[in-house]
């Protein structure tokens, strides 16, 4: 046995060399690995030459090879070099090469989480400053954006869910279709107002928005040199990361075309989210002796990098459907599905009334986070897979160390011309069936089309010159040719021989529990990628669901090795923007959303389909893209936290968490750093330390506003839609809260322990909010508002606000919301200086505080205007942003001249302290209080005004409320 004791601890090179004499036997091998004359044991004994070695040499067309790759520098994970027959196409070589410095990555981070696990590598070593266990610890005090108030895709599984529930879907979805209708193709571009970011190319907004050090390094200038700055950037930098110059779409459409590129020649480049299964595997092995870990990770990554590139080899094409292919997994995840099935919606609502309530809910949801866990626990996760060629989230954390079930359908059809078919001795109905329950069997495949006048003409007839050749699949199945009459008409075309993929289709036709069925799988490669909404590179999923919930959980856990250094050469923000958030997250999940019109509008069928990855699965998906992204924008900063009676919200006072007085803490895994970090060097180098959570927020704006992000599906249908025309109401709530600043539209919540003494919060978990609402235009299909009712009894967590963001927001929605048809939302956030040439006067009978309001700013002695708008019927919740920013800033003006001689220890008569009450503030306790409150409410007045003149501005900017701009 050439296998050494790996369990040894002086476990060297040297005692591995008996592998260079192993070789594979057993006349069950289509290929046999031999290994290379000159070794590295071989050369050794020959005095360290090859000279008299018999050596196979690469470009021996003798040979296929298998090449490991150490060379520093070396790029890519696995690159697969095939030649063939110019004329036939036929393989006559393929070699197969891994990267050892890609391999040699992942090693390490691997053994550095093993380090971390066994306590062999401080925190602070790993990580200067952060407590990494207690990070992966507050991951699960973070609850994902909930699930709709009851599960929806697993109510349909069950049958159970309610009439008003797919109502609600379906209403919005034909909404939606309508509108798309006229923002279809290059006329629907002319509908929309999309060239309004053009005219801040080159202003002083985009000067005063992008002269930064963000800039530089998004731009890819990681290390500054000495003495350049912010006031350098040109526009050479601006054309390539400016919001106003290079849509996001177009960033997104950029990376997927280099990988493609890439991917077509059998290039596998290496990916971050290997790093999380090479940890499940360390995890599953951390009480071996550390010598035997590191040859065990060895053996696996370069075990399945070989499967996929000797795939290559052998003619085999990627497959990124495989993860979605549910009727092909391995055996396990069916045994595992059968025993933690998903709980019944149906058995938690016992209280008589449809749908569940509060409480039935929160039992629901804690019965599918159980089933959940135990399912991944089982290592459900690595089973969901059908072929070496997918390049799916777990691709190294797969426990079979063999082939998938299309690789060996894909192999044995093309060198052997053979064809699975079910052996339905069972009689189950074709969707009751699953590989572990029904056996497959392989018939004899044949083309098909060649012209006939009776069955005996056709070659794989029972009668045909072929017949030989048929196997008893066939002849039980009936899957012999036949010779019928042309699809495009008899009279015209005469009659042709069937072919195996319609015999085969046949025979579930009208009788779904024929004997023989066909097993049908799913199949996309690179040309395919991203226009199809299942089919991706590293997802992960068995419904559409399922692929954004563990994006979700990946861009959790993910944190601490992307988001810093780590004295890491090659950390930079451009890397982290585009390469992982937008080429690993964003452009999976802006092709659900983007796909479920494109299949609604195409394909009838897709319109009643409530499978795994049909179309309510596809359009629940959509809505918790939507609840991802938002809770992007809501996540909180790291650091400590205490209530404050005016807002009524914990707000942050300390970067630092656990400061004194800190009511709540946040940590690192509870929140994220909101800025980003810089390093300067002795030398003058100056480059980024941390990035902040600015940048996912500041993309996840663009991907949830942004027109025009279309894959290849053909020439003339881009539909030029956003999230607005989809989901306007929950879009409203989210873009209201981060231009008005109003955290309870958008932050999360926070519960606490019941133990948790006063001003203490014991267990505090981050609560994130379903933004979800279905169809409001009618009662009955309208969904609770989740700040008044679902999450009203919960205390608000203010992570703290960005002025830049704030503006941001309200560039994306002025220019990607509105379109020619409907201008409501430009109307919403509409201010003007009173007297000025933009602004006009209230019409008669008009109500002020009710149709406009005003504010009369004592600072720059001017006086701000804006109208209430009426909302529409089936967005309950559209009302003037302007008009609420302005009534704001008039309320606060009454409360500061109020606060202001309260705390100089004057007597404020009781009608105005009345009317304060009325207004929505606590009145102070003493006049300690009411300083506090003075100087938070001076800081909001300011910031306020301050904007107003921003957003007025941007409007005359935009032409908005001019006579060209509409």
């Amino acid at each position: 046995d050439a296998r050494p004791d790996l369990n040894r601890a002086d476990l060297r090179d040297v005692h591995f060399d008996g592998w260079f004499e192993a070789g594979l036997t057993g006349s069950e091998c289509v290929l046999r690995l031999r290994m290379n004359s000159c070794n590295k044991a071989s050369i050794a004994e020959n005095g360290g030459s090859v000279e008299g070695l018999d050596c196979q040499e690469r470009g021996d067309s003798r040979f296929k090879f298998l090449s490991y790759v150490d060379q520093p520098g070396t790029g890519f994970l696995g690159i697969a070099t095939l030649r063939g027959d110019p004329v036939t196409g036929e393989i006559l070589v393929g070699d197969a090469n891994i990267g050892g410095p890609a391999l040699d990555r992942y090693r390490t981070t691997a053994l550095q989480m093993y380090d971390l696990i066994n306590g062999d590598l401080t925190d602070e070593e790993f990580l200067t400053g952060e407590d990494v266990r207690t990070y992966l610890e507050n991951l699960d005090r973070v609850q994902l954006p909930a699930r709709p108030r009851i599960d929806f895709s697993v109510a349909l599984a069950h049958g159970t869910a309610l009439p008003s529930d797919v109502a609600s879907v379906d209403q919005r979805m034909a909404a939606f279709a309508t509108r798309a209708q006229f923002l279809a193709g290059p006329a629907g571009r002319s509908n929309t107002f999309i060239d309004r970011r053009a005219a801040l190319k080159g202003s002083d907004t985009e000067r005063r928005l992008m002269e930064s050090f963000e800039t530089l390094m998004l731009a890819g200038i990681d290390v500054v040199p000495d003495g350049f700055g912010p006031a350098d950037i040109g526009d050479d930098i601006l054309d390539r990361v400016s919001p106003f110059r290079v849509p996001a779409h177009e960033q997104l459409r950029d990376f997927i075309e280099q990988e493609n590129a890439i991917s077509r020649r059998n290039v596998m480049m290496p990916n971050e989210f290997i790093d999380n299964s090479v940890l499940f595997f360390v995890n599953q092995h951390k009480n071996w002796p550390r010598a035997r870990l590191e040859i065990g990770l060895n053996r696996l990554l370069y075990f399945h990098t070989q499967l996929h590139e000797l795939g290559h080899c052998l003619g085999l094409r990627h497959d990124f459907g495989a993860s979605a292919d549910t009727g092909n997994y391995d055996d396990e995840y069916y045994h595992i599905n059968r025993q933690f099935p998903l709980p019944n919606p149906a058995a938690y609502d016992v209280d008589g009334t449809p749908g569940l309530n509060a409480t039935e809910q929160i039992a629901f949801e804690a019965a599918l986070d159980e089933a959940r866990r135990k399912r991944e626990l089982a290592g459900i996760d690595t089973h969901m897979d059908s072929s070496v060629m997918e390049y799916n989230a777990q691709w190294y954390g797969r426990t079979v160390t063999e082939a998938g079930r299309y690789d060996i359908a894909a192999l044995s059809f093309g060198y052997g011309d053979l064809v699975e078919v079910y052996e339905n001795t069972d009689r189950r109905d074709v969707a009751d069936i699953d590989p572990t329950n029904t056996g497959r069997a392989w018939a004899k495949y044949y083309q098909g089309g060649e012209a006939c006048a009776v069955d005996a003409d056709c070659a794989f007839s029972t009668e045909g010159s072929r017949s030989g050749e048929l196997n008893d699949v066939n002849l039980s199945a009936g899957l012999t040719q036949s010779c019928v009459p042309h699809p495009n008409g008899e009279t015209t075309h005469g009659r042709i021989c069937s072919g195996f993929d319609d015999d085969v289709a046949a025979l579930a036709v009208g009788n779904p529990r024929s004997a023989h069925l066909p097993v049908d799988y799913r199949f996309c490669s690179d040309e395919r990628v991203g226009t199809l909404g299942w089919c991706h590179r590293f997802d992960e999923g068995d419904s559409y669901r399922e692929i954004v919930r563990n994006l979700a959980e990946q861009y959790e856990r993910q944190y601490i090795f992307t988001n810093f250094r780590r004295y890491r050469s090659d950390f930079e923000i451009g890397q982290y923007i585009f390469g992982r958030l937008i080429g690993r997250h964003f452009t999976i999940l802006q092709d659900i959303f983007q796909n479920l019109l494109f299949r609604y509008q195409v394909d009838p069928e897709f319109r009643t389909d409530d499978d795994d990855f049909g179309f309510y699965d596809q359009f629940m998906a959509s809505a918790d893209v939507l609840n991802f992204y938002a809770r992007i924008l809501g996540q909180p900063d790291i650091g400590s936290y205490a209530f404050n009676p005016a807002s009524g919200n914990f707000e942050r006072f300390s970067a630092t968490p656990d400061a004194f007085g800190a009511e709540v803490s946040l940590s690192i895994g509870l929140g994220r750093y909101l800025s980003s970090t810089y390093q300067r060097g002795l030398t003058g180098i100056f480059r980024i330390e941390r990035i902040g959570s600015f940048y996912d927020k500041w993309f996840a704006m663009q991907m949830l506003t942004q027109r025009g992000w279309t894959t290849s599906f053909t020439r003339d249908v881009p539909f030029w839609t956003n999230f607005y025309d989809l989901f306007p109401i929950e879009m409203q709530q989210v873009f209201q809260g981060i231009i008005q600043d109003q955290p309870e539209s958008i932050s999360p919540r926070i519960a606490c322990d019941p133990s948790s003494p006063p001003d203490s919060c014991v267990d505090a978990r981050v609560i994130y909010m379903d933004f979800y609402r279905g169809d409001c235009s009618q009662p009955e299909t309208c969904r609770p508002d989740p700040v008044a009712e679902t999450y009203a009894g919960l205390d608000i967590i203010d992570g703290g606000s960005s002025v830049l963001l704030q503006y941001l927001a309200a560039v994306f929605a002025l220019a990607d919301f509105p379109v020619f048809f409907d201008t409501t939302f430009q109307n919403q956030l509409f201010i003007c200086v009173e007297g000025e040439g933009d602004c006009f006067d209230p019409s008669d009978g008009s109500v002020e505080g009710v149709d406009f309001v005003r504010h009369r700013s004592s600072r720059f002695g001017k006086t701000f205007l804006a109208f209430q708008i009426e909302p529409s019927i089936a967005i309950p919740n559209q009302e003037s942003i302007g008009f609420n920013m302005v009534e704001e800033a008039s309320n606060n003006a009454f409360a500061i001249d109020i606060l202001d001689r309260l705390a100089d220890g004057q007597t404020v008569p009781q009608g105005e302290l009345d009317e304060l009450e009325a207004r929505g503030y606590h009145l102070p306790l003493s006049v300690d209080e009411a300083l506090s409150d003075l100087s938070s409410l001076d800081r909001r007045q300011r910031s306020l005004e301050s904007f107003f003149f921003q957003l007025i501005d941007l409007q005359r900017q935009l032409g908005i409320a001019s006579y060209l701009g509409f």
